[in-house]
Formats: structure tokens, C-alpha cells, sequence
């Protein structure tokens, strides 16, 4: 496709390799996406080794799919190992780190990464020191959502946004996801600009003090099926009256009454208040990258006293890994309680127990993938962040107040690909709209 001059000029940085760090920003639809894959299809030209990732698996799917170029995630490509962690509170109890670092660097020359605006100063680092002497070009949306991890920091600015203070940026202005005029588009500006807007041709607003009997009314009188993969129903919280905890219980029962074959899934002990029943026909989600679900014994050919020889590696089929941020229905659940959950590309086994092995303590162990799963009827923006579906409900309340903000209403939204409804109250827009979310903490 013809690209503009930004647009030119993002492409034309990104494959200059004298330059170590591109930054490119933009909102919704403005051709990031476009812009990787001409990169990509540029340094496979001139034989330039690369490397494309994001920070959740699903957003590294989604790019794969869009550009048909690999993809992974972060973790993955620095290749951080399993850090173990306490039983009882869930804090990690020994350090997760990457084995790519300055002393082992990356093997490509260049590492694109898309959705950066998630990734936090930690992880950042670590991509930085596994550079060696390559090159990285980041894109995302300065607009969406900060790293969760940075709002503990005495600085909380994003690494994001220290890059693109940087020499070599380019920020894209132009729309070309869709005809100029749409509305998703139109109230997206809006909302970074922190003005009122009313209902159009592809967001309708619906404001009510009662914003659970506005979400009752929707579900009566729209016909679109939230139990799709390609519809979801957002919140900003995990918590409160309109918490994903709480919709999903609502929603599981509404939608899936008869529960054939519904079994409890089993939880972490600092989980287990949180009781989770799913059943055939269930909505869920992966909360946890799962790379390799086979048992240690079935994924080498080799083996020297039970621990496989890395060169003997079998490698992977996709239909026995999970990442995380995807979401899929349960389509059966057997006897002993294995989930068969189709992701819509594949249909991946999650039996009760995984064997595995643990090589910085040398023992093998068993866990239950299962633990991961959640009803996923309803989702937080952080959970949706670098997804896209035909249809989205964005419900908001004062209730969920500390998390109402304009990135979290604008990432909400922006999720939409067809049509976009707003369930909310006058004093929760107006906090939205006003909030920028994590205040600057104090040295």
C-alpha cells in the first residue's frame, strides 16, 4: 500500500540500522501494524536478521496474523526461566531472570516490538542489556494504558514514553484503519481530549445511575452475542459492583444455565476464597503464558538421569500451549475433569496435572494447568490491551472509581473494531474523561 509521509518516514528510520532505538506512536488505525510488516519485508530484502515480539502472547499472535511474520513474547524471546513461588501469599520466592543478557546477547540484528506501551521498567532493562549491538524499533500507543508494575515507582513515567523523548520518534496522525468519519475513531479523539460525546453510528451511550440494570436492559434488547470470541464486555476493575468477578458470575448465569458437566477449578491457596465453577459452553481465559503443556518425559528424545538432552528437543505443536490474554470456550469436560477449550485457531487438552521439571533446584514436580482459567464472560481493560473485537460493552461506574481514567476509557474503547457501547453514569464519565490515571509519587 502507498504510505504517507509519517508513515514513509517510520519505515524509513526503522530499517536505517545506524540507528539503535526508533520509537513509533499512534492511535487506533493510524498503520503501526503496516508499518512493521514493511519493515519486516525490507530487512528480509537485505538479509538483516530480526526479531518481533510483544508483551502478552495474545498480542504476539494478533501481530503474527496481521503481518505473517513470527512473533513471541518478550519473556519468551529473552528467555526468562519459571520463577517458583510461595504457596500461601503467591509472592515469587526466587528471582525470574532472562538468559539473554549483555553477556548472552540476542542473535538478530534488529527486535521490533509492538504494543510497548505495556511493558514496565524491568523488562525494558532486560531488553535493553540483551541487545548487545542490535538495534530495537518500538511501537504502541502512548494513549493506552501505563505498565501496572510502573504505578509503584517514584517515577511512574513509561518506558514508552522515555522513548519517544528520544532523537529518532514519529508520531502518526493520519486514520487508515477505516473511512474517515468513523465513529469509534471519532470518540477515541474525543476521550484524549476529555470531551463529552453522545451516541453516533458505531458508539452508543448509555447512561443510567443504575449501571447493572443498564447492562440488564442491553442484554434484553441488543442482539449481539457476547459469548462470541470476537464480542467482549470490558470493565476497568477486577473488583467492585461491576468488577469482572462479579459481571462473570452475573453473565455465566445468564448465559449458561444448564452448566452440563460443571466442575470447580481448582485454585492457588492465596486464591481460593475465589471460588471458579465452569461448564461446557463456558466463555474463559488464559491468565499465564503456558509455552509447553506436555509432560517433561514426552518433550525430548533424549534423556541423562530424567533430564532431557536440550539438543533432542521436540519441539511444540501449538495445540499444547496456551498464552496469555486468550480467551476461548470450553467444548467438553470429561470424567476426570480434563477441559478441552477451543481458541478458535485450535483446540488445546488442559488435563489435571502437567509433569515438569524444575532445572535450577533439579527435581521434578506436577501442577494443574487449570489454575490459570477464568471465566473470561467479562474482562478488565489491562486483560484486553493489545486484543480487538467486532463488538465491545465498556461498563463504568463510581463504584470502581480509582480505576476510571481517560487511558482506561480510551484502551476500552479503542478495543472495538465494529461497535462500541458505553454502560455508564454521568459522574463516571466525567471522572474518565477528567482522570489521567497514576498520580506522579513523591521522592
Amino acid at each position: 500500500m502507498d504510505l504517507d509521509a509519517e508513515q514513509q518516514r517510520a519505515v524509513d528510520l526503522c530499517t536505517d540500522m545506524s540507528k539503535r532505538l526508533v520509537g513509533v506512536t499512534g492511535e487506533a488505525g493510524t498503520g503501526k501494524t503496516t508499518i512493521i510488516k514493511q519493515t519486516c519485508d525490507i530487512l528480509v530484502e537485505h538479509d538483516i536478521p530480526f526479531a518481533v515480539a510483544a508483551p502478552t502472547g495474545k498480542a504476539a499472535r494478533r501481530i503474527r496474523e496481521a503481518t505473517g511474520y513470527p512473533a513471541t513474547t518478550i519473556h519468551k524471546l529473552l528467555e526468562f526461566n519459571r520463577p517458583d513461588f510461595d504457596d500461601e501469599t503467591g509472592e515469587p520466592t526466587s528471582v525470574s531472570a532472562p538468559a539473554r543478557t549483555a553477556r548472552n546477547p540476542l542473535d538478530v540484528d534488529v527486535v521490533i516490538i509492538d504494543e510497548y506501551a505495556m511493558v514496565p521498567t524491568g523488562l525494558h532493562r532486560d531488553l535493553i542489556a540483551a541487545l548487545g549491538r542490535g538495534a530495537m524499533r518500538v511501537f504502541g500507543d502512548v494513549r493506552q494504558l501505563p505498565p501496572i508494575e510502573n504505578a509503584d515507582l517514584v517515577d511512574p513515567t513509561s518506558p514508552f514514553m522515555r522513548c519517544l523523548e528520544m532523537p529518532h520518534t514519529v508520531t502518526l496522525d493520519n486514520i487508515y484503519r477505516q473511512a474517515e468519519g468513523n465513529g469509534i475513531i471519532e470518540v477515541a479523539r474525543r476521550i484524549n481530549r476529555g470531551q463529552f460525546f453522545g451516541s453516533n453510528t458505531d458508539v452508543k451511550v448509555l447512561l443510567g445511575d443504575a449501571v447493572l440494570h443498564t447492562m440488564y436492559g442491553m442484554l434484553e434488547n441488543n442482539s449481539t452475542d457476547w459469548t462470541l470470541l470476537s464480542n467482549q464486555i470490558i470493565s476497568p476493575a477486577r473488583k467492585s459492583d461491576i468488577g469482572t468477578m462479579r459481571l462473570n458470575s452475573i453473565l455465566q448465569a445468564r448465559f449458561n444455565k444448564d452448566m452440563i458437566g460443571r466442575v470447580e477449578l481448582p485454585r492457588n491457596k492465596w486464591e481460593q476464597k475465589n471460588k471458579v465453577f465452569v461448564a461446557v459452553g463456558d466463555k474463559v481465559v488464559c491468565n499465564t503464558n503456558s509455552y509447553d503443556l506436555r509432560d517433561y518425559d514426552q518433550r525430548f528424545s533424549e534423556y541423562y538421569d530424567g533430564v532431557g538432552v536440550l539438543s533432542s528437543f521436540i519441539p511444540c505443536p501449538e495445540t499444547k500451549q496456551m498464552l496469555n490474554g486468550e480467551v476461548g470456550k470450553i467444548i467438553d469436560i470429561d470424567e476426570f475433569g480434563v477441559l478441552e477449550i477451543d481458541f478458535g485457531d485450535r483446540v488445546v487438552e488442559l488435563p489435571p496435572a502437567v509433569g515438569e521439571y524444575n532445572a535450577r533446584k533439579r527435581y521434578h514436580f506436577t501442577y494443574d494447568p487449570r489454575k490459570v482459567i477464568d471465566l473470561a464472560y467479562a474482562l478488565t481493560t489491562h486483560k484486553c490491551q493489545g486484543s480487538q473485537y467486532d463488538h465491545v460493552a465498556y461498563v463504568m461506574a463510581s463504584c470502581a472509581f480509582f480505576n476510571l481514567s481517560r487511558p482506561n476509557f480510551y484502551t476500552g474503547i479503542t478495543r472495538a473494531a465494529k461497535h462500541a457501547t458505553i454502560l455508564t453514569d454521568q459522574r463516571s464519565m466525567a471522572t474518565s474523561l477528567k482522570s489521567m490515571g497514576w498520580k506522579r509519587k513523591k521522592s
